[in-house]
């Protein structure tokens, strides 16, 4: 048990060391004025998908204090989503202590014409 704890600290670590070093550029903007932004160095192709570090900035914090996320998202460019980690923070750009980690594996599809379409469709290669 101990060495699983070590583990997942260890790998947090390298990810919050990764991000630190991390070259955002935004992408787009919704329509609640939030700022998404991508880490391209980040991007991994793996067959037909894409993965790639992602920050939704928003413009306020949110009923939980939540101001930025910062996840590690990955397109199935066949118009599914997954979020494979996400980081929840008090300030922009994923500044300040966590406020909260959550994982999923479950695949989701998006609307065409939604923000998250429109970063698929960068991320992933063009038909």
């Amino acid at each position: 048990m101990k060495s699983i704890k070590l583990l997942s600290l260890a790998l947090t670590l390298n990810l919050f060391c990764d991000m630190a070093n991390a070259e955002w550029t935004l992408v787009t903007e919704n329509q609640s004025l939030d700022l998404f932004y991508l880490d391209w160095a980040s991007l991994k192709k793996i067959d037909k998908n894409r993965k790639i570090w992602m920050i939704q900035d928003h413009k306020n914090a949110n009923k939980n204090g939540v101001v930025s996320n910062l996840s590690l998202t990955e397109f199935n460019c066949a118009g599914q989503v997954r979020y494979i980690t996400i980081i929840a923070y008090p300030e922009h750009m994923g500044n300040g202590k966590p406020l909260g980690i959550a994982n999923s594996v479950e695949w989701m599809e998006f609307p065409p014409g939604t923000t998250i379409d429109g970063v698929s469709r960068l991320v992933c290669p063009k038909k």
